[in-house]
């Protein structure tokens, strides 16, 4: 496991846990850390790379780790750790940030609301993974096999559905962090470079041809005398 993967996942069960301890001993340490919009107007901006830090759920923190864990180290690898860690910390600081635009002058339910908790980043990074490797299977719920292209609409379906259900004014940096991630990885200019290397492997691929049983006996036998060899391999 990349380091860099252990670390958020160590930091976010420690910090989660500690949280959760100190508020049933009323101690209120999460009124200073959660993505509060009034707050970050009023200059606390550290809430914005916080917030994603802290699930006082054990069900889910315990699931958010794994899914950061399976898909962390593929994306890790993929990106680097310096990409990867950028990519964590940015998602969720844009996210927030625009939650708190929208909070303050589009849609004032949400500006009165405190948001927290991994989920938010950890969809986006399951959308990546999901985005980068298509074909690849995974078994949901460790029973149903489901392709990376099924696993972006079960995980954006999902989002919406708990939303219609919950209220959408809950979920909107969960749909933020979301949109982000599929317009980053679905780059117009690294969509244009994949469709060019496609069509120069199509192009070599037609230069070549099956060979011929009888063309094989010259393999072993070798060419007929005084003639050269019609392929080579």
């Amino acid at each position: 496991m990349p380091l860099v993967v252990a670390l958020l996942i160590g930091i976010t069960f420690v910090l989660s846990l500690t949280a959760a301890v100190l508020s049933r001993n009323g101690v209120r340490v999460l009124e200073h850390v959660v993505l509060s919009p009034p707050a970050v107007w009023h200059g606390q901006v550290w809430r914005l790379f916080t917030w994603q830090l802290f699930e006082l759920d054990p069900i889910n923190l315990i699931f958010a780790c794994l899914m950061l864990y399976w898909f962390g180290r593929d994306l890790c690898v993929q990106w680097g750790t310096a990409r990867f860690l950028a990519v964590y910390l940015g998602c969720a600081a844009i996210a927030g940030a625009l939650t708190c635009v929208i909070g303050r002058f589009v849609w004032h339910e949400v500006g009165g609301q405190a948001f927290f908790g991994v989920w938010v980043v950890t969809d986006a990074l399951t959308l990546a993974w999901a985005a980068l490797y298509p074909d690849r299977e995974i078994f949901l719920g460790f029973i149903l096999p489901v392709s990376g292209k099924m696993l972006i609409w079960i995980t954006v379906g999902g989002t919406i559905l708990y939303a219609a259900f919950v209220g959408f004014s809950q979920f909107v940096p969960h749909l933020i962090a979301e949109l982000l991630m599929l317009a980053y990885v679905s780059n117009p200019r690294l969509r244009l470079n994949r469709w060019r290397l496609g069509r120069l492997e199509h192009q070599r691929r037609s230069y070549l041809k099956s060979v011929a049983r009888a063309d094989r006996e010259e393999d072993e036998h070798g060419p007929p005398s005084g003639k050269p060899p019609r392929w080579m391999n």
